[in-house]
């Protein structure tokens, strides 16, 4: 079977060698981030599970479909749930695995879903007051982002009751490899980066590395709890490194090219910040808006702006919030 033969509203299926895949997110579908999915030739791996059950239950068919057997391992890159709000999907015949810092920022999330399952109003305030801001909104760029959320939320609120979550069975700690009949995978555990714990997976045979949301390409990372100084250096180390072909966490299949692109905004908004601060003052930094080329990602994601103007200020002024569990 080929990327052609299945079909999603979720994702789209990109096969990048023989029996690797990245299932690269949608607009319009409910799967909001990207996963991977990978032939090892006696077993297969997923890493992540898009933001819904209904996205990752499409996950699980593709991967089984693709390779006529159960998805062995489904690795979980980093704690931000709309990477694995979908691993209820996958049945115990998958091994869920983590790190111990991941699974823990995990339960946490878990018990604020049951919270909100038993207490709904909050949901429905949030989603009222996005469609009062919506109704009087005159930006388009906050107009396309807030009617995005609008729809996710409501799917949300509309499917709560009856939402599961499933935890990690396993947790491992540094780097993994995992070889099977057809090739080799290294799972690399770099801690803090863009969360509080991130991972990525190299395939060295295939010259591949889905990067999960260490990258976000062409379209504003989510800067909100990260560790600037050592994303970048992160990404440096890719830029250094051998392998050319990136699958990010969000946004489409790129290279370095990307990379450095990512990099360059971090560094245009530090910069476009700072001098903000020390010229005028602090409500004038959080007014600033990012230089071309990257004023044309704004489009549906001033909320993702905010929050990472937030931070920046917050980094610059030493106040990172470093007890944030996502």
């Amino acid at each position: 079977m080929s990327d052609k033969d299945f079909e999603s509203v979720h994702f789209q299926l990109k096969q990048l060698a023989d029996g690797v895949y990245a299932a690269i997110a949608t607009e319009d579908g409910l799967a909001y981030s990207n996963a991977a999915i990978i032939n090892m030739g006696d077993q297969t791996i997923v890493m992540d599970s898009f933001n819904s059950i209904e996205a990752g239950r499409d996950l699980r068919e593709a991967a089984e479909v693709l390779f006529d057997r159960a998805v062995s391992k489904l690795i979980i890159s980093h704690p931000h749930d709309d990477h694995w709000n979908g691993n209820a999907a996958f049945d115990e015949s998958t091994t869920i695995l983590s790190t111990p810092a991941v699974l823990t920022a995990m339960q946490e999330t878990a018990k604020e879903w049951q919270e909100d399952k038993e207490n709904p109003d909050e949901y429905q305030k949030w989603i009222q007051g996005m469609k009062d801001r919506l109704s009087t909104e005159e930006d388009p760029r906050w107009q396309v982002g807030l009617e995005r959320s609008i729809k996710l939320y409501e799917h949300v609120l509309a499917t709560l009751p009856d939402f599961e979550l499933r935890l990690p069975d396993e947790t491992f700690q540094g780097n993994q490899t995992f070889v099977g009949t057809k090739r080799k995978v290294e799972l690399i555990s770099v801690g803090p980066v863009h969360s509080t714990d991130d991972c990525y997976l190299v395939l060295p045979d295939d010259g591949i590395v889905f990067l999960a949301d260490i990258g976000f390409f062409r379209m504003q990372p989510f800067m909100g709890f990260c560790d600037i100084n050592a994303w970048r250096k992160q990404i440096d180390h890719q830029l250094a490194g051998e392998y050319e072909v990136f699958v990010p966490g969000h946004g489409d299949v790129g290279g370095k090219a990307e990379l450095a692109e990512l990099r360059k905004y971090m560094d245009a908004m530090e910069k476009l910040v700072s001098e903000t601060l020390s010229e005028v003052d602090e409500e004038a930094a959080r007014q600033v808006e990012p230089p071309a080329p990257f004023d044309a990602w704004l489009m549906g994601g001033m909320g993702r702006l905010e929050a990472n103007i937030n931070y920046l200020i917050k980094h610059l002024q030493g106040q990172e919030d470093t007890t944030k569990p996502n």
